[in-house]
């Protein structure tokens, strides 16, 4: 686990009428000039957790798309799956479908106090010209998103700000109670999550929300129209993004940015470099037979001390059944989660520092059909990776018949 701390730069207003006056509509944008770590927006991602089976658009689809399973039938621990036909289907969809967005972007989050979905021919779809909102952003210092799906919960050091959670995060189901049984920004009784976070009290809040995206420049701090700010430029790697929060109030009083946001601060931890390696034990495997990968993870450099939230995970693929997964020295313990067929194993504080600089998981699955087997894995750090692109990799072995 690591320390997390959630803010709240809300602000609100109240209209004093006179004479009669009423109010149409009232443009109240907020700047959030975000440097996790001291380091510019470099990687940034636009999330909406597709639930219900949503479909997304051909250009941007719902990706990692799954069954979430039924109720668990027992609220104390070990939570035990429950039975039944599975709910619905999860996955995200992402905003031009890329984690590391190149260019300035305005888009929808809330639009007359709702989200829209992205059901084909439904409410929010493009075959009746309404496009769907998005849920949440992942901003991070590194070059892209370590995205949440198909291993949660992703982009540890990122600034995350969520206004909806997906709607099946209030259900108690063997991969929320990862989640402590949902996350702390779905407040009050069970319902809740699947809605926007705004005011809904009487009247609720029928607030428009767009957010931008825009390359931090000279001269656009304040500017007379910040919903004019995106115009596609190429967002700066060394100057990074600056978020435009951009609300309007239609009511006689309301509150925006109520659902705030949360970061994991990394002040004092050193920058290193770490990488990990897969390597099949065998270069073909028959169907129904187990098969072994090597998971290496490795210090490239050894004068940084590593911190203790570290992680290999992998991913098993379409047609492949989990079946053990060891550590080289027999000590750390791995889990295995069935809703997003994702290994987690905790590396503890001796396993990368000096004099140790590598550690081996061995993770064994059984192929069910032919054709590639494709494994991948990805090693996790808390620290500032100097080199981020090595911390993913992957092999792929034949599966005969």
């Amino acid at each position: 686990e690591f320390t997390c701390a959630c803010w709240k730069p809300i602000y609100s207003y109240n209209f004093l009428a006179r004479g009669g006056e009423t109010l149409t509509s009232i443009k109240m944008p907020e700047r959030l000039h975000l440097t996790p770590d001291g380091q510019p927006l470099r990687g940034n991602a636009v999330l909406h957790d597709c639930e219900d089976n949503e479909t997304g658009t051909t250009m941007e689809p719902c990706l990692f798309t799954q069954a979430i399973p039924p109720l668990v039938v027992s609220a104390s621990p070990p939570n035990v799956p429950g039975t039944g036909t599975p709910l619905t289907a999860a996955g995200i969809k992402l905003l031009n479908n890329t984690s590391a967005l190149a260019r300035e972007q305005i888009f929808d989050g809330i639009i007359n106090g709702q989200s829209k979905s992205w059901h084909n021919g439904a409410l929010g779809s493009t075959t009746n010209g309404q496009l769907g909102t998005w849920d949440n952003l992942h901003l991070t210092r590194n070059g892209f998103v370590d995205l949440p799906v198909p291993i949660p919960p992703g982009c540890s050091e990122c600034v995350h700000i969520h206004w909806k959670w997906a709607r099946w995060f209030d259900r108690d189901r063997e991969f929320n109670a990862r989640f402590a049984d949902g996350p702390p920004q779905i407040e009050g009784p069970p319902g809740n999550a699947g809605q926007v976070m705004i005011p809904r009290k009487f009247p609720a809040s029928n607030q428009d929300v767009k957010i931008a995206l825009v390359l931090n420049k000279t001269g656009e701090d304040d500017p007379t129209d910040a919903w004019l700010l995106s115009n596609n430029e190429a967002l700066s790697q060394s100057s990074g993004a600056i978020v435009w929060y951009l609300a309007t109030g239609k009511q006689a009083s309301d509150t925006f940015f109520a659902h705030g946001g949360f970061f994991s601060p990394l002040t004092g931890i050193s920058p290193l470099d770490v990488s990990i390696s897969v390597t099949p034990t065998l270069s073909s495997v028959r169907v129904n037979d187990e098969i072994g990968f090597l998971l290496t993870a490795r210090r490239i450099d050894t004068g940084t001390a590593l911190t203790s939230f570290s992680q290999v995970a992998a991913v098993l693929p379409p047609g492949v059944d989990f079946s053990q997964a060891i550590f080289s020295g027999g000590v750390n313990v791995c889990s295995y989660t069935t809703f997003n067929r994702t290994v987690l194993c905790k590396l503890v504080d001796n396993d990368l520092n000096p004099p140790a600089v590598s550690v081996v998981v061995t993770l064994y699955v059984i192929p069910r059909q032919t054709g590639t087997l494709r494994q991948s894995a990805v090693l996790r750090v808390v620290n500032t990776d100097t080199n981020f692109s090595n911390n993913r990799a992957e092999a792929t072995v034949s599966v005969l018949p």
